[in-house]
């Protein structure tokens, strides 16, 4: 089932979720929140958490874990 806002508004949502945390993190913090130092901290902190996902990604579509009880 489509959204009324297309196929893909689950996407769009979350890229506009993203730039409003941006703008808000910004405007509060303007001399922590939008600097390198902070840039290049997240985008190092990405990259672990990425492949969490990636494997969580997996396990989901094998259909769960392998443990009988």
């Amino acid at each position: 089932m489509e959204s009324r806002f297309g196929p893909k508004a689950h996407i769009w949502s979350l890229v506009g979720l993203v730039v409003v945390l941006t703008v808000l993190l910004s405007a509060l913090a303007p001399h922590i929140f939008p600097t390198i130092t902070n840039l290049q901290s997240m985008a190092v902190q990405i990259a672990p958490l990425g492949l969490l996902a990636l494997c969580i990604a997996i396990t989901f579509l094998i259909g769960g874990s392998t443990s009988r009880a």
